[in-house]
């Protein structure tokens, strides 16, 4: 809580015995936890809250060499208190001189967070933002057809390839005609 005191020392001499007018001044002890300052007789004390730096760390995974600039924000109690613009290649920020208690001495918890970011996927693990590049999902639909032959079909494997190289296989039994992977 803050408050003012007041205290007036009294029946002073104004002049030393050699006639000159005395100086006064005021000092204070050091006191653990608090800022002092002193203006003419005026005293003010103020709550330490102490000071701290938070680096934090930006990573990309996959996606196109170029990436976009991203924002993000510092929140102070789940209070936005800074933000700021990465632009790509920069990776890491410092946000400096951050209060670490509040004005009652109550420990301020810091978070993270970030702007979307088009076509990434965004995580954040303490000080450490992760985009992963969406690479996108697409059903692909498949369609057997049987020209003659017995009724009773036999079981086929489909085989999905991606740029030549096998990303999944299906066993289509029968009466099975269609699949989607």
């Amino acid at each position: 809580p803050s408050g003012t005191t007041e205290f007036t020392f009294t029946n002073l001499p104004v002049y030393n015995p050699n006639g000159t007018p005395i100086a006064y001044t005021v000092e204070e002890l050091p006191l653990e936890g608090y800022v002092t300052s002193i203006d003419g007789t005026t005293i003010t004390n103020t709550y330490d809250q102490g000071k701290k730096d938070i680096p934090v760390r930006k990573v990309w995974v996959n996606g196109p060499t170029a990436k976009p600039d991203i924002t993000l924000h510092l929140l102070a109690n789940g209070e936005t208190v800074q933000s700021i613009q990465l632009k790509h290649p920069t990776l890491e920020h410092t946000f400096t001189d951050l209060p670490i208690r509040d004005v009652n001495g109550v420990d301020i918890t810091y978070t993270l967070e970030e702007d979307p970011v088009a076509g990434y996927t965004s995580s954040v693990q303490g000080f450490t933002v992760t985009n992963t590049y969406d690479q996108g999902l697409k059903n692909i639909p498949v369609e057997k057809f049987w020209e003659g032959g017995p009724e009773v079909k036999p079981s086929i494997t489909v085989i999905l390839l991606a740029n030549g190289t096998e990303v999944a296989a299906h066993e289509m039994v029968h009466p099975q005609t269609t699949y989607t992977f």
